[in-house]
């Protein structure tokens, strides 16, 4: 039930004569179950994805889909590989919150590249399935059953987990979007690559933006109450029982010292929200940023 390793070589037996194989790895990976054992204890191997993102994205987060789509197998070998395996048809290999939660996430960003993949080339999402269809009608097979990117996100991840931080993991495969990351989420990890996100997503000046002259606090569309204003504020509640928060409370722990001491020097500072940019992350369109 493991996943073979690159040197070691499937076999066949056939009656009474065995023959070897020689396959591609990503092939042999691909062909295997989607498990690997270490320290007898069964767990689910990104190493295939983790390997499409080293491929192609870049370090700003940029992605080429045009290799991805014309030598993207370690890809679509993971998604197969998604399809057969899930928290919910293998609890045992998922039996922590972390190891659930990496699964969802990695899930989520593998399926949404597989999704612009699928009708590459395009400009935006919002350009496949008309408007927002990409998210509400497209359906990729996780354990044998099939969902929408709209149903993982909102049934699954918020709904279940409720840490916000999630915010900043999810790619819509989207300008506006958090940068994807060239590696997978891992449960061993996990808190603390939510924590790096997060503080990058918070720091970058494209997403919270202080302008002194005019008095104004601008923020990602994803802090605005039409979006997901309500996850930070009901998570910061129950971290600090007692509180009445805004959302520059939640930003304040992970802003750099200096900014976080002006935004709470000025707390009467208006806020605006920077309008969502939907055009597609590649690379084909967009320089390193």
């Amino acid at each position: 039930m493991c996943t073979l390793l690159a040197e070691r070589v499937p076999m066949v037996v056939c009656r009474s004569k065995t023959y070897v194989l020689f396959l591609p790895a990503w092939l042999v990976l691909c062909l295997s179950p989607s498990m690997s054992v270490a320290s007898n204890s069964v767990s689910f191997d990104y190493s295939l994805y983790a390997e499409a993102l080293k491929t192609c994205v870049d370090p700003s987060g940029l992605v080429n889909y045009k290799k991805l789509k014309s030598n993207g197998a370690e890809l679509r070998a993971f998604v197969q590989q998604l399809a057969r395996t899930s928290p919910e048809n293998h609890p045992e290999i998922f039996p922590t919150r972390e190891t659930q939660l990496a699964y969802w996430i990695n899930a989520y960003n593998a399926f949404a590249l597989k999704g612009v993949v699928d009708n590459y080339p395009t400009k935006s999402v919002r350009s496949i399935k008309y408007a927002y269809g990409f998210f509400w009608r497209i359906k990729f097979e996780s354990g044998r059953r099939k969902y929408t990117l709209r149903h993982i996100e909102n049934e699954i991840i918020r709904k279940r987990y409720q840490d916000p931080r999630i915010h900043f993991t999810l790619v819509y495969a989207s300008m506006g979007c958090p940068r994807l990351r060239r590696e997978p989420f891992l449960p061993e990890r996990l808190s603390d690559q939510l924590d790096e996100v997060a503080r990058s997503f918070i720091e970058e000046v494209r997403n919270v933006r202080i302008d002194e002259g005019d008095g104004k606090l601008w923020l990602s569309k994803i802090f605005a109450p039409s979006w997901y204003e309500g996850d930070f504020l009901y998570w910061y509640s129950l971290k600090f029982p007692g509180s009445r928060p805004a959302i520059r409370n939640y930003l304040a722990l992970y802003l750099s010292a200096d900014r976080k001491q002006w935004l709470e020097a000025h707390p009467y500072l208006k806020t605006e929200y920077i309008d969502f940019d939907w055009s597609l992350n590649d690379q084909a369109l967009h320089s390193a940023f």
